[in-house]
């Protein structure tokens, strides 16, 4: 697993709510994978955390309007706010990965983070 992976994974837990803060209490013994994943992020979307706060917020307004385009069928506004929520992604140099409207609307924090936790025992192991 690389640092990338991580990286979408953090990006998709803040947009969810969570923090680094909280991440990092409940994952003390990955503390320095999550730090390492931040700088990535910083380094390659070249911002601040303030920044990587606002992207997330941002990821996760589209999500939730591409749900409502959705649900309303409204294909083309689905269709673009897809597009942008790449962008976000692509913003740090990641590859816009599948899943993430589910993560953030209906995974909770807790659930998202047992999915990082695993991911970094995997990275471990590896």
């Amino acid at each position: 697993m690389n640092k990338s992976t991580i990286a979408a994974k953090m990006l998709t837990l803040l947009a969810s709510g969570g923090t680094i803060e909280r991440a990092i209490a409940e994952l003390p013994m990955f503390r320095t994978q999550i730090e390492s994943a931040l700088d990535w992020m910083r380094k390659s979307g070249r911002c601040s955390d303030a920044e990587i706060s606002e992207r997330a917020l941002r990821l996760r307004e589209l999500i939730r309007r591409k749900d409502a385009a959705m649900k309303r069928l409204d294909v083309e506004l689905a269709a673009t706010m897809r597009a942008e929520e790449c962008a976000v992604f692509e913003s740090f140099g990641l590859r816009c990965p599948s899943g993430v409207w589910h993560s953030v609307l209906r995974a909770d924090v807790d659930e998202q983070t047992r999915e990082l936790s695993a991911l970094f025992y995997d990275t471990k192991a590896a």
